[in-house]
């Protein structure tokens, strides 16, 4: 999991770029659209990675708020801080 949401969080940029310039939404709708759509990506990439099939969205959401981001600290996906870039 921490693999995948560093993955994530690295081509975060790149997202945001292209979905700026695709929308008329303000930064903060679209970083909250990018953010919902954080633990699908991860449980994709899990997934494709040869992982478990049983990750979905909710339980990636679930795990990382309740512990698996303690043993990853240098990866910070929460909504908040993303709106003080």
């Amino acid at each position: 999991m921490g693999k995948a949401a560093a993955s994530d969080k690295e081509f975060q940029s790149e997202r945001l770029c292209h979905m700026l310039s695709e929308s008329t939404a303000s930064v903060e709708e679209i970083l909250l659209v990018d953010y919902n759509a954080t633990w699908a990506r991860i449980a994709g990439d899990m997934e494709g990675a040869g992982g478990c099939k049983r990750w979905t969205a909710e339980k990636v959401k679930y795990a990382w708020n309740h512990g698996v981001s303690d043993r990853f600290p240098h990866i910070d996906l929460c909504a908040d801080s993303l709106l003080s870039f």
